[in-house]
Order: C-alpha cells, then structure tokens, then sequence
C-alpha cells in the first residue's frame, strides 16, 4: 500500500512539472511573440543591445571619452534600427514614426531594452510592461528545445512510475486473494501466542494452555494444566516462557516440556500483557490492570514498579535488540519505546505515511532487533528502524496475536480475530498455506 502511494505521489509531482512551464509561459508578458522572425537576426539584435549597455558601462567606468561614446554609442543604435527595420511587424512602426518624424519613440524603445538588459543583469526588477518596446526579441530554439525536454522527460517518468504501481497493485490483488490460514484456533479469550523455540509455539487462552510443534498447524494440549491468564515467552527462541494464571506463575526452560512453579506474590489480579528479555530469561515485564508496568528481575518472585507515559493502560510488551529496547503498545493506541529500562519514553509509532494505523493488540519482532511486527486491528506492520517508521504488510485483517520464528526473522504467525492462523515465510508478504 505505502509504494502504492509514493508511486501515486511521484506521478503527481512529475505531472507538476510538465505543467509548470505551460502555466509560467501562459502568464509570461508577450515577449517572445515575433516567431516570423529568424533566430539569428533575434540573437543579433539581443547582442546590439548588449553592446550598447556595455558601452554605457564602459563610459561610466571613464573607460571612453565622450567623443567616443557618443561615436561608438550611435553607431550601435544605427545596427540596432536597421536589424529592426528587417522584422515585418517592427517595419510598419518604423514607416509609421519615419513618415511622424517621431525618432525619439524608436530611441526611447532601444533605451528601455537596454535597461532591461541592466537591471536583468544585476538582479534587478524588469522594466515594467508598459515601458516595453516593440523591439521584443523571440525566445532562441535552444529555449524551445528544452521546453519540450520539460514535457518529455517527465511524461516518460510518468508512465514508468504507473506501470510499477499497475504491476504492484497485480501482486498485491493476486497476494490477498491466494491467503489461506494453516489453522483455526478459539480466539475468544486468547491472552498469549508465540514462538517458544524453532517450530515449537505455545497458545494460551481461556481452554488452557496448548502447544504445537510443527508450527503452528496441529495443537495439542499441554502438560502444564492451568488456566492462563498471562503468557510470555522469550524471544530468542531458547525455551523460555512463563504463564501466570491465579494459583502462580509456573517458568519452563525447555519449551513447555517440564514447569516449574514460582513461589511468589503478584502485584496485581489482572495482567493485561508480559515479555521476557531474550538476554537475560529471569527478567520479566508485566502490566497489570490497577498497578500498571512491573519488573521482576527474579524469575517473577519480586516486582518493582516502572513508570510510564500518562500512566495509560499498557496493552502489548515486547523486548528485544541489543542493547535491549523495551516497547509498549497503550490503550490509546500508540506504540513507544525505551533505552533505558523505562526511565524515559519516546514515540514509535511512526510519522505520516510510514505510521501505524489502528489500534495495536501484539507486538513481537527478531531478538537482534532488526525487525519489528504490530498486529493492529486493521492488519500487520512491520518496522525495520526501531519503531521510527512503519509499512503495512499485505495480511490485511483484524488481528489480535503475531510471533516470529526465532530460526528466522522471515517466518511470521498471524492470528486474527475470528481464530484463523495465517503463516508466512517471507516475511510477512505471502499467507498460503504451504505444507
């Protein structure tokens, strides 16, 4: 969708620019309106008239005595008329003021043109309209070669850019109708889905906790028989993963095979969201409902409070890079992120066409930190900057859970509202359901 719009944006501007030089040449004054006349006689004059500005400055700089600027000056004038009196429309005004005796209009035109001549040299504003001659010199052939340079060029930029979007909006339409879901699972009360090592994917939700192990297309239920009202899983794939449920937190090393009960209080009833640091297992986050974002930096035994921006209900966590970064996605709907173990917040949400759009429900990525996924409600984003920028992917559904394979940044789980489980192995461009 993002190339869709720069694509649309480029074809925009480049259509500017071949408009722009028939806007300006409409509202350009008549200057260049004698095309009966040859280019080469129009240069000649425009160099008579340079001469003459250039004698006037060569006086003035005491360059000439005044014999011979008034010499050399007249002279010129007389090359200036007879080159004149060679154009069929400037001959009739010449006739005209011969038969008035009227030489000083002629005179007072040169003397116009060679002002313009100064003031465009200096910078300066043009002579106004009403004190142009008619000895207007055309526009040389080179200035109508390149007016249609102006035209061609972009109008093929044009065309290339439409045939990429045509040819992106083929595979996006051929993209969204080819996705079909590997699997269907209860999503009503789901509060955890992720990858717990390579192939292997633990679900949690109101039934109990269920494992896979082929990726996400069989399910089976688990060893550990609670009812989970949390879940969160390390990142970096090596087996750890912690379920909270209301008789205590229970932590597996290896992948859901053996749990182990954590003797400890929570801080709160209610936890809306948990992560783990791929870096160190025994560091946990969680957001509960009254008490807001905690850490525990033994295995959940202990907790501490973390502040937080606006102290907003905190709806999705995710750990990762190195040094690690901590994001939260919050009720409002916002994405943010923190260096520094949450002692300070920036946004990460994005800016302009590179945002993210709805409300995100899950946030997961690559334990390096190269790549960053949100399931919002209006589909899957992806960030590559830490946050700093967005593009949507093609799986354009309500999705409440996404999880990345730690194998491989490239193979993405999606599961949407309605419980479908779509998978891709491209990074989140294709969902076919591939055996």
């Amino acid at each position: 969708m993002s190339m869709v719009v720069f694509g649309g944006v480029f074809g925009v501007a480049a259509l500017l620019w071949i408009l722009w030089p028939l806007v300006k040449r409409k509202g350009a004054p008549a200057t260049h309106r004698r095309e009966s006349v040859r280019d080469d006689i129009a240069e000649r004059t425009l160099l008579l008239y340079q001469e003459l500005e250039e004698i006037d400055l060569e006086h003035e700089q005491g360059d000439l005595t005044a014999e011979e600027y008034a010499s050399l000056r007249e002279t010129q004038k007389q090359r200036v008329l007879a080159l004149l009196q060679t154009r069929q429309r400037e001959a009739d005004a010449l006739d005209e003021a011969k038969e008035r005796g009227d030489t000083n209009a002629l005179s007072d035109a040169i003397e116009a043109e060679i002002l313009r001549i100064r003031a465009r040299r200096r910078g300066e504003q043009s002579v106004p309209a009403d004190q142009v001659s008619a000895a207007e010199v055309p526009a040389p052939a080179t200035a109508r070669g390149m007016h249609w340079l102006w035209i061609g060029v972009p109008v093929l930029l044009v065309l290339i850019a439409f045939g990429g979007i045509f040819q992106l909006y083929r595979a996006s339409s051929r993209t969204l109708t080819q996705q079909t879901p590997i699997a269907q699972i209860d999503a009503a009360v789901l509060v955890g889905f992720a990858y717990v090592a390579p192939d292997q994917v633990l679900l949690a939700n109101a039934s109990g906790l269920l494992e896979s192990r082929d990726g996400g297309r069989a399910w089976t239920q688990s060893s550990l028989d609670v009812v989970p009202i949390a879940m969160a899983v390390s990142p970096a794939g090596a087996g750890f993963a912690y379920v909270f449920s209301e008789s205590g937190v229970h932590v597996t090393a290896d992948a859901g095979r053996t749990w182990q009960a954590i003797t400890g209080t929570l801080p709160g009833a209610e936890i809306l969201a948990a992560a783990v640091n791929p870096y160190l297992p025994t560091e946990v986050y969680a957001s509960f409902a009254d008490v807001g974002l905690q850490r525990s930096r033994d295995g959940g035994r202990t907790w501490e409070a973390v502040a937080t921006p606006d102290n907003e209900a905190i709806v999705a966590i995710h750990m990762g890079s190195i040094p690690p970064l901590l994001f939260i996605a919050v009720e409002s709907g916002r994405v943010l992120a923190s260096s520094d173990e949450g002692e300070t917040w920036r946004a990460a949400s994005g800016a302009v066409t590179m945002a993210l759009r709805g409300p995100v429900r899950a946030l997961t990525g690559a334990p390096d930190g190269r790549v960053l996924y949100a399931a919002a409600h209006t589909g899957l984003y992806m960030s590559t900057s830490d946050g700093q920028t967005w593009v949507d992917l093609p799986l354009r559904k309500p999705l409440v859970a996404v999880t990345v394979d730690p194998a491989t940044d490239r193979t993405v789980l999606a599961v949407t509202e309605t419980g479908e489980v779509y998978r891709s192995t491209d990074g989140g461009i294709a969902w076919r359901n591939e055996q």
